[in-house]
């Protein structure tokens, strides 16, 4: 499962959840004060869980250290500076996984081939089918 992050725009049945006693938090929100942020546990199919974070855990947690090392260049970094990469054809029941690709990474030409290639190969799957 992913980790998302948001800044509070969520819907009001989050927010109402996000009020409720039972929702997790970290340990400087109690129920029905504002919070700064959300964040999201999500799977293939959506969000799973929320919880709502004060300013000071939602900074701390934009600079930790990412599980997954960059997919093209290895390093380990805050995970703020990551981004997840899915191909056309992704489907995590079957066993996909998705790349964590670091935006240093991002924006050369490795990963830039890798996305055109997805998208060459998903415009030859649609053309196949509607042919």
């Amino acid at each position: 499962m992913a980790n998302v992050c948001s800044v509070i725009t969520a819907s009001h049945s989050v927010m109402t959840y996000l009020k409720d006693e039972r929702c997790e938090r970290c340990e400087h929100v109690h129920a029905g004060e504002a919070v700064v942020a959300v964040h999201t546990e999500t799977d293939t199919f959506g969000p799973v869980n929320w919880m709502a974070v004060c300013q000071a855990c939602h900074d701390e947690s934009q600079n930790s250290i990412a599980l997954d090392p960059c997919h093209d260049c290895g390093e380990k970094i805050p995970e703020k500076d990551m981004r997840q990469w899915k191909w056309f054809d992704f489907y995590a029941p079957q066993g996909d996984e998705p790349l964590y690709v670091c935006i240093v990474c991002w924006d050369m030409k490795k990963h830039q081939d890798r996305m055109n290639q997805d998208d060459r190969d998903r415009d030859e799957e649609f053309y196949r089918l509607f042919q």
